[in-house]
């Protein structure tokens, strides 16, 4: 980073991919939760892992997290994979009357930030298992998030409130981005009309 600011941009950039000496940035962990009408969380099963590459790419509306293995055949992909399929069964719908919800939550730890910060994705509206060669393995995670599911968090005061500032100064100027792109699409449109 070149300056003081730290974005979200920033934090997404230092969980995702590989360092200079080629080890992944990340630790990610996936949690299988239960979430009463109270709020009360129990955790029914969790998966932490130090091992895959993370890449974490956020568009306007959705966050994409991909948890990127070396192989089909490694483990913790089979576990994760295994958690998801456990969590998103049938029996687990919800109905009227259900008194538990299930909740599907992704944590990513770079290691830049010691713990400082971090990223947690829950209920993901949709995951599958793909491959990062077309003609390859299904060697990734894929989970995609609605874009209020995605947070990035602080775990001390100090750290929070500057994360806190910083980000609600870039959160204006998406808002004024998207705000003027709205404003050009409605003189278009008024052009179009007239014409």
């Amino acid at each position: 980073m070149t300056n003081d600011k730290l974005t979200i941009k920033d934090i997404i950039l230092e969980a995702s991919g590989r360092d200079e000496n080629k080890f992944n940035k990340s630790s990610v962990g996936l949690f299988y939760e239960m979430v009463n009408e109270n709020g009360d969380i129990r955790t029914v099963e969790e998966i932490t892992v130090d091992k895959p590459v993370i890449n974490i790419f956020k568009s306007m509306k959705r966050v994409q997290v991909d948890i990127i293995f070396s192989t089909k055949n490694d483990i913790d992909l089979k576990m994760m994979n295994d958690l998801l399929l456990k969590a998103t069964d049938a029996r687990n719908s919800v109905t009227k009357e259900s008194k538990e919800f299930p909740l599907i939550s992704v944590s990513i730890v770079p290691h830049l930030y010691q713990g400082q910060y971090f990223i947690l994705c829950s209920d993901p509206l949709v995951w599958c298992l793909t491959g990062q060669n077309p003609r390859g393995e299904f060697d990734t995670l894929r989970l995609v998030f609605d874009e209020d599911d995605f947070n990035v968090l602080a775990s001390d005061e100090e750290a929070l409130d500057k994360l806190l500032d910083d980000i609600e100064e870039e959160l204006d100027a998406e808002e004024r981005t998207a705000d003027f792109y709205a404003e050009k699409e409605a003189e278009l449109k008024a052009k179009s009309d007239r014409a």
